[in-house]
């Protein structure tokens, strides 16, 4: 029987012979082919001792890929299938003898080691440049449109829990205020609307109110060059600048409306002519009133204190000590404006404490 070397081989099957047999053999391969067990072997009988410079490099390849073809239930070790072509390779070369095959046919059959389907080449799955950059500009576009709405939530929650605790701590001290008289004081207005009852406990209980708080600093007059305040509008600039497309819009009217019927809020008598309190916890106070006589009766908070947007109806509300003659606490007052996208004193007490 003749020898063939794999110089032979080779060479029989053309330039590219041994790529074009690896892609042929391991398209069998992945089919399970049963005329060979589905392995394909290399038969070394007959290649011991060659130097073939392409026989060593192919070695060295297949035991390079051993740990990767012990991972498949359907390959063999190198020394398994060493062992296995040299107990069958007498039988196989005759099996292809009678099917009038010849030697060389039966070698090439029996050239690739192990399952091929770990040898041949593989088309790799990547993306392209042009579907990265596509995928970036649908997230940019995504995250345009749905950034702006998750900040604005956040800090909408942020302006509650601030309000929520603000409050808190001016009910708590007004509740304390109203506990050293032993009565109902005198000072307040119906819980369901109407005029101010009697004064005559006001006083008083501003005094009792102002020292149940935390009080930081206090300015009296010029509360913004005194830097106490952030610069506010008041009730007058508003109004004017609510109704300036009104057809008959004149801003006389408004300021006047605004000076008799919340006056004590203007933007000249808030920046100018107000006591200020500033509380520990940040929170801005003072009081519609000039007077103590009134005093704490209106109230105005700033609930993050210098901090933004200092705005009606986002940080900055008032509130009238209300009773129905069991309840005394604070409560809504028509002189509370709601600047643009801001939510009502009523609104926001109730998403704060529902």
């Amino acid at each position: 029987m003749k020898n063939v070397s794999w110089h032979e081989i080779i060479k029989g099957l053309g330039g590219t012979g041994l790529v074009k047999l690896l892609r042929y053999y391991g398209t069998k391969a992945l089919r399970g082919n049963r005329n060979v067990g589905g392995h394909y072997y290399a038969d070394r009988k007959h290649t011991v001792g060659l130097v073939n410079p392409t026989y060593k490099k192919l070695k060295r390849s297949f035991a390079g890929a051993q740990n990767d073809m012990n991972a498949s239930r359907h390959c063999k070790t190198y020394n398994e299938i060493d062992k296995e072509a040299n107990t069958n390779y007498n039988s196989n070369i005759m099996n292809y003898k009678s099917e009038n095959k010849t030697v060389s046919e039966a070698h090439s059959k029996h050239l690739v080691p192990y399952c091929l389907s770990n040898l041949v080449f593989s088309k790799k799955v990547a993306f392209t440049l042009a579907e990265i950059l596509i995928t970036l500009g649908i997230i940019g576009i995504v995250a345009a449109m749905t950034i702006p709405t998750l900040i604005s939530k956040y800090q909408e929650k942020v302006l509650e829990n601030q309000f929520k605790k603000s409050y808190a701590i001016l009910n708590q001290a007004l509740l304390s205020a109203q506990s050293q008289f032993g009565y109902l004081p005198k000072c307040y207005y119906p819980w369901e609307g109407g005029n101010l009852t009697e004064m005559s406990d006001c006083q008083q209980l501003t005094a009792n109110f102002l020292a149940s708080l935390k009080i930081t600093k206090t300015c009296k007059d010029h509360a913004y060059e005194n830097g106490c305040i952030p610069e506010y509008r008041g009730v007058d600039d508003i109004l004017k600048e609510q109704h300036k497309d009104d057809e008959d819009y004149d801003e006389d009217y408004w300021q006047d409306y605004a000076t008799i019927n919340c006056g004590g809020f203007n933007t000249d008598k808030i920046l100018n002519n107000k006591t200020v309190y500033n509380l520990a916890d940040g929170t801005i106070l003072f009081f519609f009133y000039g007077s103590r006589d009134r005093g704490a009766v209106i109230t105005a908070m700033d609930i993050n204190g210098m901090k933004g947007p200092n705005k009606w109806g986002y940080d900055l509300y008032a509130l009238t000590i209300r009773s129905d003659g069991n309840r005394f606490s604070f409560g809504f007052t028509g002189c509370s404006p709601v600047e643009e996208g801001g939510k009502s004193f009523d609104q926001m007490y109730k998403e704060a404490f529902q």
